[in-house]
């Protein structure tokens, strides 16, 4: 019974994950922006969770110390990934042809897209 269920929960999960990509529009293969929002969504998590263990931190000396370095770990990490996504969104767009350049500089002025990576 409890196999049956389960079965049938991931039968549905599977449907719903096959419409949910069905109804996406079709993008380029090589455009890093939907990566780039998984990464930023795991690099959000990460971050939460180690300021979580920064906030559980006591106020001795050492350990103010520890959370200023961390503080400025994240700041870093932050930095980082958005100069390493703008530049790989930068490439992308270098790398396309004239026609497809266009059509991205089009759904940019209709508002469908945006040159935000």
């Amino acid at each position: 019974m409890g196999e049956v269920k389960l079965s049938r929960k991931k039968a549905k999960r599977q449907e719903l994950m096959q419409r949910k990509l069905a109804s996406q529009p079709k993008t380029d293969p090589n455009d890093p922006r939907p990566r780039h929002k998984v990464e930023l969504r795991a690099l959000h998590e990460k971050l939460r969770k180690l300021r979580e263990e920064r906030d559980l931190m006591g106020s001795s000396l050492e350990q103010r110390q520890k959370k200023k370095e961390m503080t400025k770990a994240f700041m870093q990490m932050e930095v980082d990934f958005k100069a390493r996504t703008e530049a790989e969104f930068q490439a992308y767009l270098d790398n396309l042809s004239p026609a497809k350049l266009a059509e991205h500089e089009r759904k940019v002025k209709d508002g469908i897209e945006s040159n935000i990576p």
